[in-house]
């Protein structure tokens, strides 16, 4: 019998029915007896070596050393590969090589290479199985998203295409409850405009008469009129406060305010009632004009009909060339109406 059919044997690497009968064999027959002692002793050799590797070493730990008179036999052989090596070494054992027999930690070691091997044996398949479930639900999970996707974009197209059909054209024509004039309207219309420009110019251009003015056009003209007064700034100490007439008729009020020499961009101006200081009014942005020897003007408009008789305040705000914004110039007021 081969060498090699022992060692596979030894191993349990034949069938069932043939490890029996060699078990027998070796009950019976000395030689053969002989023979598997032979090739035990070369395997324990070569485990003690590190020799063996793969398959082999796993069926030797799991088969050969699951008979105790095997793994004493294994450990007299490390026992002795040990004393071997370190006296050809020369160096004295530490405490813990003292304390701790070789074979002990051999067994451990053993142990621990046994105990990884049988785990990721167990798991391996289980573990295998379980990647490839994730890998094909993640790739069903994708051809999902994708036909999703796609559908999505479809019912977008159609509902726009449908939207374009059912949306009614906007009409550009002139609506039918709104009849377009006709030439001989428009002609009388423009008639009578000329009329009323011309009683107006007449009444504008007649001389005052020491009898009041009844006609309605001399009101709208007096109407159209606005009341404008020179502010200068409010100094401190200064006495009295200009008082400024405004008739019932004028709408706006121009308030031309002296600004000296003052370089700010641009202006914002506030009406606020006194002595209360309530804000009644704001502008917008108001750019100044020049005047005479570098001074300049800001011109207010306010509302005529905001303005009482009582005091007013008309602050100033400046803006720099650099976007700040501060207060500038007061100019304090009184409004007479009768």
């Amino acid at each position: 019998m081969q060498s090699d059919q022992v060692t596979r044997y030894l191993l349990g690497q034949l069938p069932e029915s043939e490890i029996q009968r060699l078990n027998l064999l070796r009950e019976t027959d000395e030689n053969f007896r002989q023979r598997v002692t032979i090739v035990e002793d070369d395997l324990i050799d070569c485990f003690t070596k590190g020799q063996l590797q793969g398959e082999d070493l796993m069926r030797f730990r799991r088969y050969f050393l699951a008979s105790a008179a095997n793994r004493e036999r294994v450990k007299v052989a490390q026992g002795f590969l040990d004393d071997l090596r370190a006296t050809q070494l020369d160096a004295p054992p530490t405490w813990w090589e003292r304390a701790v027999p070789v074979t002990f930690k051999t067994s451990l070691e053993d142990f621990w290479q046994r105990a990884g091997q049988d785990f990721w044996a167990t798991v391996r398949e289980p573990l295998l199985i379980g990647l490839r479930g994730v890998g094909l639900l993640l790739f069903v999970w994708c051809l999902y998203l994708a036909f999703d996707l796609v559908r999505l974009r479809n019912r977008v197209a159609e509902l726009q295409a449908n939207e374009e059909i059912t949306q009614p054209a906007v009409p550009r024509t002139v609506p039918a409850t709104a009849p377009a004039p006709t030439n001989n309207q428009l002609a009388q219309q423009i008639d009578q405009s000329r009329e009323k420009l011309g009683q107006l110019k007449a009444a504008i251009n007649t001389e005052p008469t020491a009898e009041p003015a009844t006609s309605p056009l001399a009101v709208n003209a007096a109407e159209l009129q606005a009341a404008s007064f020179n502010l200068r700034p409010a100094a401190r100490g200064a006495e009295g406060v200009p008082e400024l007439a405004v008739t019932p008729a004028t709408e706006d009020v121009a308030f031309q305010l002296e600004l000296g020499r003052d370089e700010r961009a641009s202006y914002r101006a506030e009406l606020r009632a006194q002595p209360d200081g309530l804000r009644l009014w704001q502008s917008g942005t108001l750019k100044a004009r020049a005047k005479d020897y570098g001074n300049k003007v800001l011109e207010v408009r306010v509302p005529a009909a905001l303005l009482k008789s009582r005091a007013y305040t008309l602050k100033v705000y400046g803006t720099n060339n650099n976007g700040s914004s501060e207060e500038a110039l007061n100019y304090s007021f009184r409004i007479n109406k009768p």
